[in-house]
């Protein structure tokens, strides 16, 4: 199972401007999949900047933090 992770907030270079969720942290954690990925967001276990998202295809466009539980 994925272990919790911390990440310091960081800025997305401009291909990951406006890409979903999902995505981004395939973009980041290349040792997991998509699927994965929308499995922990879908139970609650993605936090970003301190709030759940459950909505995997949500978009970003802003600095943002990831916390993994």
């Amino acid at each position: 199972m994925l272990k919790k992770y911390h990440l310091s907030s960081f800025v997305f270079n401009s291909e990951l401007f406006g890409k979903r969720l999902d995505y981004v942290l395939v973009y980041l954690f290349k040792n997991y999949s998509r699927s994965f990925f929308k499995k922990i967001i879908l139970k609650n276990q993605v936090y970003v900047n301190n709030i759940i998202v459950n909505i995997p295809k949500k978009k970003f466009l802003m600095e943002i933090k990831f916390m993994l539980k």
